[in-house]
């Protein structure tokens, strides 16, 4: 769910969404199964679009190497927690 890169169909999982949508309002009838895979794959996206965990540890894995594992001030009157 990129932007940069063009979206391969075989995993979009929009598609699959739309695949799912598709036959169940038409004549197939969806199976259970069917209905929880598309709710965990809308879970996923849903994740993807607005999870910000991994953001939030890029970030702070960025921070820690610009500063090279040094603490964020060297004062030695601040507690070390």
């Amino acid at each position: 769910m990129s932007d940069s890169a063009p979206i391969d169909p075989r995993v979009d999982p929009l598609t699959a969404i739309r695949w799912l949508g598709n036959a169940g309002s038409h004549d197939t009838v969806l199976k259970i199964f069917d209905a929880l895979d598309a709710v965990e794959i809308l879970t996923h996206i849903i994740h993807r679009l607005y999870d910000t965990s991994d953001a939030k540890l890029i970030k702070k894995v960025e921070e820690v190497n610009a500063r090279r594992g040094m603490p964020m001030s060297r004062s030695l009157d601040s507690p070390p927690f």
